[in-house]
This record gives structure tokens, sequence and C-alpha cells, in this order.
């Protein structure tokens, strides 16, 4: 049974996030925007290798390509939010639990990518495994806009957060086919790029 003066200060403190969520903006709409360019163009580049309109005279360029987003989209998105903490500040307790969150599903995600590396490895079917891996970044990139929306009291992230998750359902069905990662791609622009340029604009206004 939880403790009563436990479940008061976590009450208190959500309390304390929305209320500061309706008097300052999300300042990491950044590191949204740049995700999703970053690792769309990954999975474009990934389609090509797999229909072969992109030469591919190694396997390991595959992994070469996933690889080089996540340190393109590293480098980006530090100076995105560096950027941001110099205009805005580090934008009160909202913006920092956000921060967080994001921190979590990124790592969550990174974690998911090692585990069906491994398994396929281990099965001996790397490309059933890996096909579930778009899907399970959706899910949780429409868990982290769902947080959000509660605690920053923006309601519309709550649509970004369901066609995040039919955007899951929609790429499960394609396990397999290289239309996958055309559909992948279209899902990052749109539940990560758009929805975090609607929240730079957002914090350019206040």
């Amino acid at each position: 049974m939880s403790d009563p003066l436990t479940l008061k200060n976590d009450i208190d403190y959500m309390k304390a996030l929305a209320q500061d969520g309706g008097r300052r903006p999300i300042i990491n709409g950044g590191s949204l925007f740049w995700a999703g360019i970053t690792f769309g163009a990954a999975s474009l580049i990934h389609y090509g290798f797999w229909t072969e309109v992109i030469p591919m005279p190694n396997p390991w360029f595959s992994a070469v390509n996933w690889l080089g987003a996540g340190l393109i989209y590293a480098v980006l998105a530090v100076l995105s939010i560096r950027g941001s903490i110099k205009k805005y500040g580090h934008g009160g307790s909202m913006n920092v639990a956000i921060g967080n969150i994001w921190s979590g599903i990124g790592f969550a995600i990174f974690v998911i990518a090692m585990c069906l590396i491994v398994a396929g490895t281990h099965l001996e079917q790397m490309e059933a495994t890996m096909s579930m891996l778009a899907p399970a970044i959706l899910v949780l990139y429409g868990l982290g806009w769902w947080i959000v929306s509660a605690i920053s009291g923006q309601g519309w992230l709550k649509f970004v957060c369901f066609g995040a998750f039919l955007g899951a359902a929609g790429t499960s069905f394609m396990a397999g086919e290289p239309e996958q990662f055309l559909a992948y791609a279209a899902c990052l622009i749109l539940f990560a790029t758009v929805p975090g340029l609607v929240i730079m604009l957002q914090a350019k206004k206040v």
C-alpha cells in the first residue's frame, strides 16, 4: 500500500508540472525535429539498399548507414538543446521532465535495437527480428507524446500519440517488405519532425 505522504508529494509534483506547462513553452522541439530528419533519411537510404536502387558494395554499409545517422543526430540534438538553453534557459521543471522522458526513450530504443540484433543473430532470422524495430520505436514515440501532452497541457499532442500508434500497427503489417522503410520514414516525419517544428515555432512566439 502506498505511503499517503509519498502519494501526496507525487500528486503535488504532477500539479506543479501542469501549472508550469501552462506558463512555459516546450523548448526541446529541435531534438525531435532532427530525429525525424536524420533517421527518416537513413530509412530511405536503407530502402534504396534493399531495392538495389542505391549500390551497396558491402553488407556492412547498412549498419554504417544507421550508425552514421545516429552520430549525426547526436551532434544536431546537442547543438539544438544548447541553443534552446542559451535562448530560453532550462525551461523550468516541466522541460527538465520532458528532456528526461525523451532521453529515457532514446536509451530504450538503443536497448531494444541491441536485443533484436542479438535475437536475430541467435535465431538466424535477422531480417524478421529487425522488421519489428520500426513498430517498437513508433510505440515508444507515441508513449512519449502521451506523457508530454499530459504534463505540458498541450492536448494536440495526443493526436500525434495516436498517429504514432497507428503508424506502429501499419509498419507491423508491412514487416519483411522494403516498403516498410518508406512508411517508417513517413511516420518519422509526421510524428517527430512536424510536431518538433510546431513546438519550435510555439516557443518563438512566447
